[in-house]
């Protein structure tokens, strides 16, 4: 066939299709567990209490029988996120093996039915790096994306989430340099570790990054202080 087409029911209007600029939205692709299709979080920024984005599960881009697939906002994001992902899906191999002898495909025929897509409006949060608001999502249950382990998640958080689908968002501090390692230990290691032991260890390496990370801080202040004031030790 020269064309396939993707049964999408969501009602969008001209706001909802209107052009954008990819360079204004950072993309990314996660996981939930068991996510539902009412799952659709909106993004805040802490410090200015803005509306900076949302987390789009794809089983909500696919159906009109949810509570916000009339809200406008929504559906802008929607489609943001249906054309990035679509366009991305090769690159961050986000496709699964499609029947092509199908002509009309649903979007959980492409993609994994418990993906998530993050998109942030970079001018009201400038995201250095994903890394840098990792922790919070890990929180809330979102992984970040990898085709190799994405059937051995098991992570769910211990509770059910009561955010009232709204997560603030902030990004890690910039002295802690270690958020790249802590974010893989978090959305690489732990999620698929089924031992409750191996589990504790995987985490107390964040313990032991952060002590170590204050260890040098209150050994830096110490040596500053004694630098300044080298000619009173006599």
């Amino acid at each position: 066939r020269d064309y396939y087409q993707i049964d999408i029911p969501l009602d969008f209007d001209e706001h909802s299709i209107a052009e954008y600029d990819k360079d204004n939205y950072d993309i990314f692709f996660l996981l939930k567990k068991d996510v539902k299709e009412n799952d659709v979080v909106k993004l805040i920024a802490s410090d200015t209490n803005k509306s900076i984005g949302y987390l789009l599960p794809v089983i909500s881009l696919e159906s009109n029988d949810h509570d916000y697939a009339a809200d406008k906002y929504f559906l802008r994001y929607a489609y943001i996120g249906i054309q990035e992902a679509l366009c991305r899906c090769k690159k961050n191999s986000l496709e699964t093996k499609l029947d092509l002898n199908k002509y009309t495909f649903k979007l959980t025929d492409i993609f994994d039915d418990e993906l998530v897509i993050c998109i942030i409006y970079k001018p009201h949060f400038n995201l250095t790096d994903f890394s840098k608001i990792s922790p919070i999502l890990f929180k809330h249950g979102y992984i970040r994306f990898d085709s190799k382990t994405s059937k051995q998640i098991i992570y769910k958080p211990s509770t059910d989430d009561e955010f009232n689908n709204k997560i603030t968002l902030c990004q890690i501090n910039n002295s802690i340099i270690e958020a790249p390692l802590i974010d893989k230990i978090l959305h690489e290691q732990f999620p698929i570790e089924r031992n409750i032991a191996f589990k504790f260890f995987i985490l107390y390496q964040i313990i032991e990054l952060l002590i170590e990370r204050v260890y040098q801080h209150q050994q830096n202040i110490i040596i500053s202080n004694l630098v300044a004031n080298v000619g009173n030790l006599s």
